[in-house]
Order: structure tokens, then sequence, then C-alpha cells
């Protein structure tokens, strides 16, 4: 159990590292874009989530989300990424496995939001309680898969492409892709997003219960928060389940025999010792648990306040 507040700590400095850190305009644009991607699957798991029916604005509003991203992320996000990664796999071979499975999922998700997108466009002529319910599970099910992905990536082969790439590697994958304008986020709005990039900007808008954003620099920093807080609460739950695995095992082994005392002196010594175990181990996982809610803490604050880093 000892170490896992340092090795938290330590993960949290990697990143703020990154983020202090001049990023190539191919790997900043890929983040940005990830932060405007999770800023939608969000907005597209609080608006399927409601209890009531579903209205016809409602399908509207979630077919232009999906619409944006099965256009611009299949189209330009995904192929910058393969570019990236197969460069990538080329100094570091032993992520190959990675780069091949990250690839087929950009396959598998620009099929699964085709299949949403054509779902929600026969849904706003009207769908049936049955219907609606099994398209809300389908959101579901793509928001979870487009999260799932961008966590991948972001946690494991960007951070790793910003240590491993140099400068000339950087410059032949600016090359191969062309940063295209975002149809959405960029400085010329697509007619095809223009509904969607006008609702975005409402703020008389709920967003996420009774947040109401201004802008969506607030949503990207809330969603970085959030992220913090999963991250410390997993860390959390690592500590918990292994001080109660120590406490089990040692209890275990007192009971069964493992470790019985054989003579008198031991025997009268025996509660001592455990009691002096129980407490050590509680109070490494106190401090632990201390340590870790801080970072979080510090982390979710943070992200709230300042301001996002495009």
């Amino acid at each position: 159990m000892k170490g896992q507040l340092k090795k938290y700590s330590e993960k949290t400095a990697v990143a703020k590292a990154a983020a202090a850190q001049a990023l190539p305009p191919v790997l900043a644009c890929l983040a940005a874009e990830h932060r405007h991607m999770s800023a939608l699957t969000r907005l597209l798991e609080v608006r399927s989530a409601r209890k009531q029916k579903l209205k016809q604005s409602d399908y509207f509003l979630l077919r232009d989300v999906v619409a944006y991203l099965h256009d611009y992320p299949d189209q330009v996000h995904h192929p910058t990424e393969d570019v990236l990664f197969e460069r990538l796999a080329r100094l570091r071979p032993d992520l190959r496995d990675e780069v091949k499975a990250l690839q087929s999922q950009h396959r598998e998700l620009a099929e699964q939001g085709g299949s949403l997108l054509a779902q929600l466009e026969q849904a706003a002529d009207g769908v049936s309680p049955r219907s609606e319910k099994a398209l809300r599970a389908n959101i579901r099910d793509f928001v979870s898969s487009q999260n799932s992905h961008m966590q991948r990536e972001s946690r494991q082969l960007f951070p790793a492409a910003l240590a491993n790439l140099r400068p000339a590697d950087w410059q032949v994958i600016a090359r191969r892709v062309s940063l295209h304008e975002d149809p959405l986020f960029g400085p010329q709005v697509h007619p095809r997003h223009r509904t969607l990039f006008e609702y975005l900007l409402g703020a008389e808008r709920e967003f996420a219960g009774r947040i109401v954003v201004g802008s969506l620099g607030l949503q990207e920093r809330l969603i970085v928060a959030a992220s913090a807080v999963e991250d410390g609460s997993r860390e959390s739950i690592k500590v918990l389940g292994e001080a109660a695995a120590q406490c089990l095992n040692e209890t275990r082994a007192l009971l069964v025999g493992e470790r019985r005392p054989g003579t008198l002196g031991e025997w009268l010594s025996a509660p001592w010792r455990y009691g002096w175990f129980m407490a050590g181990t509680i109070k490494d996982c106190g401090v632990d648990l201390f340590g870790i809610s801080a970072v979080t803490t510090r982390e979710a604050i943070g992200a709230v306040l300042r301001q996002p880093r495009e």
C-alpha cells in the first residue's frame, strides 16, 4: 500500500509538465479536439439521460452532435492520429499492439457513429417508447466508447509521443497531414453545424444539471476537473482495497494457525502485535488517502479556475 500517494503524485507531476510544455502543433491540435469532443459527449450524455420523454428538439440536437462527432473526427482527427501513432510505433515497438488496437477502434467508432446518426435521423420523425429506450442505450454506448478511447490515447500514446518523437519526426508528421480548420470550433463555422454552434453559445442553456455554461471553455475545465476526481477516486479505492487485503491476510494467518504462537510469551504478546499491525495499516492507509484527496482537490479546483490552454 505504501507508495500509492507517491505514484499518484508522480503521475500528476508528469501531466503538469506536459501541460506546461510547448506542444508540437499537431499534438496541440489533437489535444484541443479531444477537449471539444469530450464536451460534446458530455452533452450527449446529459441530454439523453433526461427522465422525461425526448422531444423532437432533443433528437435534432442529439443528431447534430453525433453528426459533428461522425464527420470531423472520423475524416480528419482520427487519420491524423493514425499517422502520429504509426511514427511512434517505429520508435517504440512495444507500443505496436496498442497502436493497432486504437486504429481498429477508429474504424469501429466510425461505424458506430454512422449507425447512430442514421437512427437519430429517423427518430426525429417520431419513435415508440421501446425504440426510444433502445436509442438512449445506443447513445450511452457511443459516449462510453468515445470517452474510453480518448482517455486511452491521452493517457498512453500522447505522453509517449511527446517523450519519444524528435523535432524531425514532428516535421514529417506535419507534412503528411493537413491541419484542417475545425468546422464547429474553428474560426469559420460550417453551415451544417451552425445550429449546434448557436446552441453551445447560448448562455441561457443548462449544461450538466444546474450548471449554467456561458462558454465552451468552462465546459472543458469542468471535464478536466471531473477527470481529476475520477483519477483520485480510483486511486483511493485501490488504497482501501490493498489495506483490506492486508488486514484479511494477517487475520487469516493468525486464525488458521500460520502464525499461531508457540509459547506462552508469544500468546500473551499476540494481541499487541496484531493491534500494532492493524494500527500501522490504518495509519498508512489514512496518510495515503489524505494525500490523494489533497492532490485531487487541488487539481480539480485548479482546472475550474485556470483558463484553458489552446
